[in-house]
């Protein structure tokens, strides 16, 4: 009966995104249904995929396989970040924080191994900070809490430990020209690296991603607004809105942040030559993990690790709406690391035995 449930689930999920999907492409829902099923069972794209890789406006097959999709993801994290022999889990937060400490700026606190005193000293030097739980992803896991709300540290731990919540995190202040673009959130600057077969360093597509209205987390899963970055540090695209839900448009463009009406495209964002240079670097300090992408903050004094993905997103690093080519980056994700992917039929024995 679960599996069942699950399929009916999923294929709602399919029908409900034909809604936005099949106006683009100018065709019936059922239609497009059908071609959206043929390509999941096919290549293993995503209702969501379907959406961002723009398939409505192309039925080019070559065009739509030159993207790197959810099964190619699922592959390639599968190859590239599962090392058989470490002792750290880049899932947790905590693991990362212990390895990484040289490279935060902010102040951060693991609760289980610090005292009272401690913690009642942070709530003295920080009127506004974070809680985060250790394994959570997408901006889940994540609180904005304020000293003035805690009568002591006591209460603060006891809160934290009530909603599992393992680490707090002083509050990152973000360059005024970031701020400029949208001021609630802390819009971090993600950079994908990969690791080549000669553990050389190259970057994929750089994205911007800050809160939507009101927000004050940037997660695009959570509603928020991603824009494309050059190696220039100049936004080279109009803003994107993910309708991850289907229950709007389908995803839809934005020329400004509809909050502070800052215009995206030629925007000059501070810092970014440090974030690429810090992201290189510590590409190279864990190759174990190939495939990361790291969530750096632009800070007025330089630039500050917020945090890590082993999962790191590929759909919006691929946005056709936001790419001119309308090309993803499949091959060249093949040809950096000499596997492709869409060969690993039995995806665990061909890992483990090719590795």
């Amino acid at each position: 009966m679960k599996k069942i449930s699950e399929r009916l689930e999923g294929f709602n999920t399919y029908w409900k995104s034909t809604k936005a999907e099949s106006k683009k492409a100018c065709r019936s829902r059922v239609g497009v249904l059908i071609d959206m099923l043929n390509y999941r069972f096919k290549y293993g794209f995503s209702a969501l995929d379907y959406q961002v890789f723009g398939f409505a406006h192309t039925r080019d097959k070559k065009a739509r396989l030159s993207y790197f999709g959810a099964l190619d993801w699922a592959n390639a994290n599968y190859f590239l970040n599962l090392p058989k022999d470490v002792k750290f889990d880049f899932f947790n937060k905590i693991d990362v924080y212990k390895l990484l400490e040289e490279y935060y700026i902010r102040d951060i606190l693991i609760l289980e191994e610090i005292d009272d005193n401690r913690l009642e000293d942070f709530m003295k030097e920080n009127s506004v900070f974070f809680a985060k739980e250790a394994a959570n992803y997408g901006g889940f896991g994540i609180e904005k809490l304020y000293t003035k709300n805690f009568s002591s540290a006591q209460e603060l731990r006891s809160y934290c430990e009530s909603h599992k919540l393992n680490l707090i995190e002083e509050f990152i202040q973000q360059h005024p020209d970031v701020n400029k673009l949208y001021p609630k959130s802390v819009n971090s600057l993600r950079v994908t690296t990969i690791l080549d077969k000669d553990n050389e360093v190259h970057f994929l597509p750089t994205i911007l991603r800050m809160g939507g209205e009101n927000m004050e987390i940037d997660n695009v899963s959570s509603g928020g607004v991603y824009v494309q970055v050059d190696q220039t540090g100049r936004i080279s695209s109009h803003g994107f809105k993910e309708d991850g839900k289907f229950d709007l448009d389908g995803g839809h463009i934005v020329e400004s942040h509809p909050s502070t009406g800052t215009r995206f495209l030629g925007y000059q964002l501070p810092h970014t030559d440090k974030a690429f240079a810090l992201a290189k670097e510590l590409a190279v300090k864990v190759p174990e993990y190939r495939y990361i992408g790291w969530d750096i903050a632009l800070t007025e004094s330089g630039v500050d690790l917020i945090e890590l993905n082993t999962y790191a997103a590929y759909d919006m690093i691929q946005c056709y709406y936001q790419n001119p080519s309308h090309r993803g980056s499949y091959d060249e994700m093949v040809k950096l690391v000499g596997v492709d992917f869409r060969s690993l039929k039995d995806r665990y024995e061909k890992v483990r035995t090719q590795r």
